[in-house]
């Protein structure tokens, strides 16, 4: 990771249990990184402390990164499968958040992915 850019990572923990929302997963994860600059956009100038209008102007300021850290079964099975397929799901979310990060990732750590992240229960 790099202090040149601003890094959204959404991590979605599906190794237990399968996804049962049913709202396409690149979908969500273009409306939380919208949400998030419109709260940034809000607070560069609106928030109540100076040190946090100036940390939104900083992250509004730099270009975006966005990763979809995503956890399946390790094992797929009947009970737990890996129903999500990953190359499918990064052209998708891709194409949603074009605009900001045309090259957003999708990373399965438990399928040996390093990242320099822990994501914990």
């Amino acid at each position: 990771m790099d202090g040149a850019h601003t890094w959204l990572i959404e991590v979605k923990d599906y190794s237990r249990h399968p996804r049962t929302k049913p709202s396409e997963l690149h979908d969500e994860v273009a409306v939380k990184v919208r949400d998030t600059q419109a709260g940034l956009a809000a607070a560069q100038f609106k928030a109540d402390d100076a040190s946090e209008q100036e940390a939104a102007r900083n992250s509004l300021g730099r270009p975006w990164r966005v990763v979809l850290h995503l956890q399946q079964p390790k094992v797929p099975s009947k009970l737990r499968p890996s129903i999500i397929d990953l190359a499918t799901l990064q052209m998708k979310l891709r194409q949603a958040v074009r605009s900001i990060d045309p090259r957003a990732k999708v990373i399965d750590a438990t399928r040996g992915t390093e990242v320099p992240w822990a994501a914990r229960r």
